[in-house]
């Protein structure tokens, strides 16, 4: 069931998006909130980043003693447009903002209007928590039931293909929707257990 409100982005103004969503916590869809920000939807084809950060290497999870995995940009789009796995590799990179190469990618959108006021900026950036992601996801990846870090909220930018969200009301009860080990076995916190 979808019943997520869609508002043009072009016809909101910052105050009705505080008033309106943010204030109640009330889930939006933006379809184009990004068509007067940035240029990502154009700079971000496999075919562009593949060429501009071929050699680049992302963070793609971490291994069971918590260090990064890494994988080169090239070699991560060449497994998306072959693998047919229910449970994919995906790149979720908190730190791309910091490298001198992988940083450009800051310069092709910019935060739309209605997220500029970040409280966690007066921390400064030495002390800031992650809280900006380049995600990357081939075909039936995803992410099981969570909280954002902090509990904070967030904002996606899909600059391609789709995503299926699952949104529940805080007042939920956790064990109406973990998926326990009986239903899910070993993936039972991944993206394919809810398809």
């Amino acid at each position: 069931m979808d019943n997520v409100e869609r508002t043009d982005a072009l016809q909101l103004s910052v105050e009705e998006f505080v008033e309106q969503y943010e204030t109640p916590y009330k889930p939006l869809v933006l379809p184009n909130g990004l068509s007067q920000e940035g240029q990502s939807a154009q700079k971000w084809t496999l075919e562009c980043l593949k060429r501009k950060y071929r050699n680049q290497k992302f963070k793609r999870g971490e291994d069971k003693d918590g260090y990064s995995m890494k994988m080169k940009m090239g070699c991560y789009i060449e497994y998306t447009e072959s693998t047919h796995n229910d449970s994919p590799l995906y790149i979720f990179d908190s730190s791309y903002g910091q490298h001198p190469q992988r940083r450009k990618l800051l310069e092709d959108h910019k935060v739309p209007k209605f997220f500029t006021n970040d409280l966690l900026q007066f921390t400064g950036e030495k002390h800031r928590p992650p809280y900006r992601r380049f995600v990357m996801e081939p075909p039936s990846s995803g992410t099981g039931i969570h909280i954002d870090p902090l509990g904070t909220s967030a904002w996606d930018a899909l600059v391609q293909g789709y995503k299926r969200w699952c949104l529940f009301p805080t007042s939920m009860p956790r064990e109406l929707i973990k998926v326990t080990h009986e239903e899910g076995g070993n993936q039972q916190d991944e993206a394919i257990t809810w398809v």
